[in-house]
């Protein structure tokens, strides 16, 4: 049936398979209420990108998850409406960690989401691509010009802000001595960003 378009079909949901092993990584290595607040502050982030782009009447045409973070394709917009949409998984973020301070007496869980909340806002506003901090500086700068930003341009933002990133992985990993989680995933989006 090609050419014919469903109008209200709903969003394909992606699954890397390389998600499985890392979510049991995290089961046998982190404690129950640590992995709940971790799922409950990735969860609100997302919730926020999905709202605003639900918010600016936009249809998602699918939700893709991988160990890197998730990516959401939707109809197109414009680049303020894109930058406000990017924005909105770092707000949802911020204001998650400042409900879970409120309530953190009703769950052991919770101090866990509020430093996972921070730290997820925080570190999406980073300018990389693939993070929601490259989104929006792609956004505004197409915005102010009116053209796409040269890919070159970006390329360096993306290679200065990540060689910033790598080393306070590797200060973080050798003051830890024991969590190179940080650095795997600098890894991860230098490895990701070099395809690109």
């Amino acid at each position: 049936m090609a050419g014919k378009h469903i109008i209200n079909a709903a969003p394909r949901i992606r699954v890397s398979p390389l998600v499985f092993p890392v979510l049991l990584a995290a089961a046998n290595y982190l404690p129950a209420r640590d992995a709940l607040g971790f799922a409950a502050a990735v969860a609100a982030h997302e919730a926020g990108h999905l709202l605003a782009i639900k918010l600016q009447g936009r249809r998602i045409f699918s939700f893709s998850v991988s160990p890197f973070g998730c990516v959401i394709e939707s109809s197109l917009s414009s680049y303020k409406n894109d930058a406000l949409c990017a924005a909105a998984g770092p707000a949802a973020s911020f204001l998650f960690a400042a409900a879970t301070a409120l309530f953190r007496s009703f769950s052991r869980a919770m101090p866990t989401a509020f430093y996972i909340s921070l730290l997820l806002g925080m570190f999406n506003l980073l300018p990389v691509g693939g993070l929601d901090g490259g989104a929006i500086l792609s956004s505004i700068l197409s915005h102010r010009s009116g053209l796409p930003p040269p890919r070159a341009a970006e390329r360096y933002v993306n290679a200065a802000a990540l060689f910033a990133l790598f080393l306070i992985s590797c200060f973080l990993f050798l003051y830890t001595g024991n969590n190179p989680t940080m650095l795997l995933l600098c890894l991860g989006m230098m490895m990701k960003n070099g395809r690109t």
